[in-house]
């Protein structure tokens, strides 16, 4: 079992977390890919933390191309969001995981890679 700090870069998800817990990956919340100014350089700038610390970084709120290209540009190992798959009923959902272990995309939850 991995832990990960989900919606970080919010509220009661904070840097404190990073060195008493023992953390996998970083979850940075969807607020930070609406677009705004400074978006991506946050996200950036918690990328390296994160990679300096040995934590792999999820980046939710995918929903365009364009966002998942800038995304890349910033080292984040992973992301997620409507651009891959919307909310499913259970059914779809455990079709789809199948699918998924089979291309080697079903990584930290329900992320897939950036690169």
């Amino acid at each position: 079992m991995h832990l990960m700090i989900d919606d970080f870069g919010t509220g009661y998800s904070s840097l404190g977390y990073l060195h008493r817990l023992p953390i996998r990956a970083l979850k940075v919340d969807r607020s930070f890919m609406s677009g705004a100014p400074g978006d991506f350089a946050i996200v950036g700038a918690v990328v390296t933390m994160a990679h300096h610390l040995g934590v792999d970084v999820v980046v939710e709120g995918v929903e365009r191309t364009d966002q998942l290209d800038r995304l890349r540009h910033t080292g984040a190992d992973y992301a997620q969001g409507y651009l891959f798959a919307r909310p499913l009923e259970p059914a779809d959902a455990e079709a789809l995981l199948p699918q998924r272990f089979t291309e080697g995309a079903w990584r930290a939850a329900e992320a897939v890679p950036v690169a």
